[in-house]
């Protein structure tokens, strides 16, 4: 099988998104619950505006910095912009660009992802082959899937015996993001709840 493509920034994306998992996926969810979060406070009590700016910060950090560091990756190299043609065979994968020429055999892959627009093959933990599926003709995805399937182990069944550095980071940053949030929900409660006031009565003489 040999195939002509062109990674977009969005195929990038995409990319490092699958290889992320869970991780990648639920960051920006809590960095917009930190950020609604964030507003609501800064709504309803304007003493406290600097935590309320600071919550605000953190969730965006954790909503958006990933993606524009990565989308900021794929725009400084240069190498991913490059025309690739890629043969596929039962001996192994053969790439070329216009920096050079690479063979690899089927052994030289670890294991690989399928997301929805794209196939990931890994060399390693970390270096990821990117194969768009816009690129393959009617019916040369499924014989492609069915390659690889023999050749390689797919990357969600493989098992692991503990949490990967970045996963642990991951943990660290839903857990103090979610303590921050229930901070700046009971702070909110408790402006918003008024104060009971002493019944003042008015004598006569």
């Amino acid at each position: 099988m040999r195939f002509e493509y062109t990674l977009s920034e969005k195929d990038f994306l995409e990319a490092q998104r699958a290889h992320g998992g869970w991780s990648s996926r639920l960051l920006p969810v809590f960095g917009g619950l930190l950020m609604l979060a964030g507003i609501i406070t800064l709504v309803q009590d304007q003493k406290h505006m600097g935590n309320a700016v600071a919550v605000i910060l953190i969730g965006a950090a954790l909503a958006f910095v990933r993606r524009l560091l990565l989308s900021y990756s794929y725009r400084r190299d240069q190498r991913l912009h490059d025309h690739f043609v890629v043969t596929f065979s039962d001996e192994g994968v053969e790439v070329s660009a216009s920096t050079g020429n690479s063979t690899y055999a089927w052994k030289a892959f670890t294991r690989y992802l399928e997301s929805k627009n794209l196939f990931v093959l890994y060399q390693g933990t970390a270096c990821l082959n990117i194969f768009p599926k816009n690129c393959f003709g009617s019916g040369e995805t499924d014989a492609f899937r069915i390659l690889v399937q023999q050749k390689l182990a797919r990357g969600e069944n493989m098992g692991r015996k503990g949490l990967s550095p970045t996963a642990w980071i991951f943990v660290v940053m839903v857990a103090v993001a979610f303590i921050l949030m229930l901070i700046v929900i009971r702070n909110t409660l408790r402006q918003s709840t008024p104060s009971s006031q002493p019944a003042q009565t008015q004598s006569t003489n």
